[in-house]
């Protein structure tokens, strides 16, 4: 298969915006992402998501091309590193944070690879984000980072949000602190914690503190 230059790349992702972002989050992922997945994380249909990618076989080098909705995507480690630079057309850390908020959402919609998915690598793509109000909001809305299967996450959550110094962030801290805290208390104990039936992380302060 024939093999396009940096700029050749750049070029024509820039000529099609939603070729960009398809690769920008099949990038981004922790495990390579089905058409489906990332027509889910996009909200468009996985139909669409390999029409573009099949339009730029290059983006796979060695790798198959995806057959169908669950096939995995692997873009080519030429294709990563080149999206990788500082310099590149694709932004990573804007992108981690669109997956994070995704993940977030805990939709009704999603199927079981996306639930998976997002209680698994949420804190993944958040640490790799750019601190924003709207990472805020979702933290604030979202039940998944007090879930039981999510503590362990917590202290690198910690971490993150402690960079910045503002209101929003240490009320998040003092929740996942406490979070954090009884999970410990209930392992030192040999107990288990449920704090699965929470709405949002709100409802959850009221619990906690």
């Amino acid at each position: 298969m024939s093999q396009l230059a940096g700029p050749q790349v750049s070029d024509h992702l820039a000529s099609n915006s939603q070729l960009c972002s398809i690769v920008a989050v099949a990038v981004v992922f922790y495990r390579a992402p089905s058409p489906l997945q990332i027509g889910h994380v996009l909200d468009i249909s996985w139909e669409d998501v390999r029409r573009n990618l099949l339009s730029m076989p290059e983006l796979f080098g060695s790798f198959d091309l995806p057959e169908d909705y669950y096939s995995e995507v692997h873009i080519c480690h030429r294709v990563r590193n080149l999206l990788s630079q500082p310099d590149s057309l694709v932004n990573l850390p804007k992108w981690h944070a669109f997956v994070a908020r995704w993940c977030l959402r805990s939709n009704a919609n999603y199927d079981a690879r996306d639930i998976f998915y997002a209680n698994d690598f949420w804190a993944h793509h958040l640490c790799r984000s750019r601190p924003s109000q709207d990472l805020w909001d979702a933290l604030r809305r979202s039940p998944v980072p007090c879930r039981l299967n999510s503590h362990a996450m917590l202290p690198s959550v910690i971490e993150w949000l402690e960079t910045v110094d503002v209101d929003d962030c240490r009320e998040l801290i003092s929740i996942y602190r406490n979070c954090y805290r009884q999970r410990l208390a209930a392992l030192a104990a040999g107990q288990s914690v449920n704090l699965v039936g929470f709405t949002s992380v709100s409802i959850g302060l009221s619990n906690l503190l």
